[in-house]
């Protein structure tokens, strides 16, 4: 068995929502210096926008780095069909919580296609749920860090819960008052964006 790891900063950072495509270990917080992430990922085969990351010496994003078997990584290619995946160096990973050393290969999603979100691929709430509870399996202060570096919630996003348009949604509806009342307390002002579906 060969390990390897990917870094999550999307829906992958959701210990529950990894689980659903492969067998992968526990979530290590981490923030990778000199990318940006914000809601550019689009894909004509997809009725959503999704987070995607660029290059920006200026920026910085959180995530997790999560191990897995080299053997697994086929299935997570399949899932993210929208993006093409590269080695990430090391020298770029900074350890929210204790220094590790890693000495396998660490993989990174790209978005092939970049687009501001719109009416026809909009944010979608169900996808931002799934984030949202990832990050809050770490804490609070992680959580933060997500909304406040992740750009483009100016652009279309719908409250998508009662159909939900992401393929993986939350399977628990009694968390989205608490996600609203975290994003609100967090960056008032910001769920102003969202319209209904």
């Amino acid at each position: 068995m060969k390990n390897c790891y990917i870094f999550g900063y999307g829906s992958l950072i959701n210990s529950n929502s990894r689980s659903i495509t492969g067998i992968t270990g526990e979530g290590i917080p981490v923030r990778i210096n000199k990318i940006k992430r914000s809601w550019c990922a689009t894909s004509k085969a997809n009725p959503m926008a999704s987070v995607g990351i660029e290059s920006d010496i200026n920026c910085s994003c959180n995530g997790v780095l999560f191990p897995i078997d080299q053997k697994e990584l086929s299935k997570f290619d399949a899932r993210e069909t929208g993006y093409y995946r590269e080695f990430l160096p090391k020298s770029q990973i900074n350890f929210l919580s204790e220094d590790i050393l890693i000495g396998e290969d660490v993989w990174i999603y790209f978005a092939k296609q970049t687009n501001h979100p719109c009416p026809n691929q909009p944010i979608v709430q169900s996808y931002v749920d799934v984030i949202i509870e990832g990050c809050l399996e770490i804490s609070l202060d992680f959580t933060a860090e997500f909304l406040k570096t992740t750009t483009g919630w100016e652009y279309t996003w719908i409250d998508d819960r009662l159909f939900p348009k992401y393929p993986r949604p939350l399977d628990n509806s009694n968390t989205y008052q608490k996600i609203d009342r975290i994003i609100q307390n967090m960056i008032p002002g910001l769920l102003d964006h969202r319209t209904a579906a």
